[in-house]
């Protein structure tokens, strides 16, 4: 992180090169006034146009991941459940109330400020541990925000079961059933076992690409989960 060759995990992120830019917006001494004008002047009381987006959206993004992109299987089947659960959510979420979008922009732009994340320099300066620590709270605002219009993640996360498929040695495939908006996702899942605890294949396998200084492929918006057994 201190050199600029590896933001792993945080390329685990979606959207992760828009990160900086996205903090750095949010943390604007106007930013809750000028955000709320925007949306006021471009989205508010949209329902149709905005549930047409997120459909379209929706579709785009599956043709996507199924044709393109540095995915492994595994993150093209669970990315694309993901996906259309969100596209779904979407064409039917308030995304065009005003109040809703007030209250949003006020938990995302106090959270940004207390990052003091600005830009890719801020990263260097402060390393992996200490730019992570700082993201956590405003990762918890965001899972906020999403509860405003009505996507409860802490259930989503609360609902994940994991069922152990197949182990040789040090690897396993591991079937993960959760719930994501009103979809039931189910995927198999690789694991790979490192120094007792079990990690997502593909988790490792971008962490040891961003080493090389490589562009890891952006995966789910989590770090890599570790536990005793799969």
């Amino acid at each position: 992180w201190r050199t600029g060759r590896s933001r792993w995990p945080l390329d685990e992120l979606p959207l992760d090169d828009r990160v900086p830019a996205m903090l750095a917006a949010l943390s604007e001494p106007n930013a809750r006034t000028d955000l709320q004008k925007t949306f006021d002047r471009q989205f508010a009381n949209q329902g149709e146009e905005l549930h047409s987006a997120a459909t379209s959206l929706g579709l785009f993004g599956v043709e996507y991941i199924r044709k393109e992109g540095e995915y492994s299987d595994a993150e093209r089947q669970h990315y694309m459940q993901t996906v259309s659960a969100l596209a779904r959510w979407g064409s039917t979420a308030p995304l065009q109330d005003p109040r809703r979008a007030r209250t949003a922009i006020a938990v995302l732009s106090s959270a940004a400020a207390k990052t003091e994340l600005k830009t890719p320099d801020d990263y260097a300066r402060l390393g992996m541990d200490a730019s992570l620590e700082r993201l956590g709270p405003f990762l918890a605002a965001s899972k906020q925000a999403f509860a405003i219009y009505g996507l409860n993640l802490d259930a989503t996360f609360d609902s994940v079961d994991a069922a152990l498929v197949q182990q040789t040695g040090d690897t396993a495939r591991v079937r993960v059933r959760y719930l994501l908006a009103e979809d039931e996702i189910d995927t198999i899942l690789q694991v790979r076992r490192v120094d007792g605890r079990w990690y997502l294949d593909d988790y490792l396998r971008n962490a040891e690409a961003s080493l090389d200084g490589a562009t890891a492929p952006s995966a789910a918006a989590s770090s890599a989960p570790a536990a005793r057994s799969p």
